[in-house]
């Protein structure tokens, strides 16, 4: 596959993203969760209400690679991951909220919201051929973040046959990217939905 014009390939690819990762480890995650339950509808509208409840945004954290801050939700379950950044989940993995960073300041090329768009497309494509996942975007497009640029986009998916939903947005600062993806299953989705908004809309340059 050609590289997008102006674009030095790094590694064999354009760019090696750790939010996509990040979201095919979400995405198996929601599947293990909703193994677990057997079926999103028999969580108890008690189970619901009280994780809603729960997801009023307590606290700040700092991303470390892009010196950003945030909010989440302090009583969801906070998970470091491998290689770096942190899941916030409630509801058994029902429903969680990743945070992840590329740093691509020791590489010549610049980084923009559009071609880091452009890398998780074609690694996304790719993976869809080995794993039992199906992605559809439904809505993407520019955004602008604590006056940094960036990039949104919601998209359904199918998970070994499960229904599942989410959301991603990314801001780029110092050729640094950092990512914040919500997963949920369909079912659920827009009842957790505020609250990724909230976090995405409380990130804060130090």
């Amino acid at each position: 596959m050609p590289l997008p014009k102006g674009v030095k390939e790094i590694g064999g690819i354009v760019l090696v993203v750790v939010g996509l990762v990040f979201v095919v480890i979400g995405a198996r995650d929601l599947y293990q969760g909703f193994s677990k339950s057997k079926d999103a509808n028999v969580l108890s509208a008690s189970d619901v209400e009280q994780a809603v409840a729960d997801s009023a945004l307590l606290d700040t954290a700092l991303e470390p690679k892009t010196g950003l801050s945030y909010q989440f939700p302090k009583q969801w379950k906070a998970e470091g991951l491998e290689g770096g950044g942190v899941q916030y989940g409630t509801l058994d993995g029902v429903a969680n909220i990743r945070i992840s960073a590329d740093d691509f300041s020791g590489d010549e090329v610049t980084v923009t919201p559009e071609l880091y768009r452009d890398s998780v497309k074609q690694q996304i494509d790719d993976m869809q051929k080995e794993q039992p996942i199906t992605y559809t975007f439904l809505t993407e497009g520019k955004t602008t973040v604590s006056e940094l640029p960036g990039y949104e986009w919601t998209y359904k998916l199918l998970v070994n046959d499960v229904p599942a939903a989410g959301a991603q947005v990314w801001v780029v600062k110092d050729n640094k990217v950092m990512v914040m993806t919500y997963s949920a299953l369909e079912n659920i989705y827009d009842t957790f939905f505020p609250t990724f908004q909230a976090m995405v809309q409380s990130i804060t340059q130090q």
